[in-house]
């Protein structure tokens, strides 16, 4: 019996770890409610505005720090995670008057701002991120 050939072993090394990522990546994007978000707020276009990177903390239960940017604009609240990740995550705008509330929740020594739409998936952003999208959304939301 003959060993299988060191280049065969290595691209077969690299097929199952791009494979393991796919699957645990779409089981990820799938656990969060994203695919909710997009069929509600899928976006053509990249907007014009400020981006903030590593602001969000959380898409429905799964941890999303460092993975999600987003851009603040005219239009709305724009989300787009890092392209690894993209796997049932398309790019997001979520106009400003879809956004129904942005609330401030104390978890033990830390504060955590929750931004909720018509969808019934929230998102939990860092203070600055709530600091950037309260102008855009004051006249119609409170920050409770």
């Amino acid at each position: 019996m003959s060993l299988p050939h060191p280049l065969s072993q290595a691209l077969l090394a690299i097929l199952s770890f791009v494979a393991l990522w796919s699957l645990i990546t779409a089981l990820l994007g799938l656990a969060s409610g994203w695919p909710v978000l997009a069929r509600a707020y899928r976006a053509t276009a990249r907007p014009a505005g400020v981006r903030l990177n590593g602001q969000v903390s959380r898409i429905g239960s799964v941890p999303e720090r460092n993975v999600t940017c987003l851009v603040i604009s005219e239009s709305g609240l724009y989300l787009r995670t890092l392209w690894p990740f993209r796997i049932f995550r398309p790019a997001l705008l979520i106009p400003w008057p879809a956004i129904k509330r942005l609330r401030a929740e104390k978890v033990l020594w830390h504060t955590r701002y929750v931004i909720e739409t018509e969808s019934p998936i929230p998102i939990v952003v860092s203070k600055k991120a709530c600091a950037a999208i309260h102008p855009y959304v004051s006249a119609h939301v409170s920050l409770s």
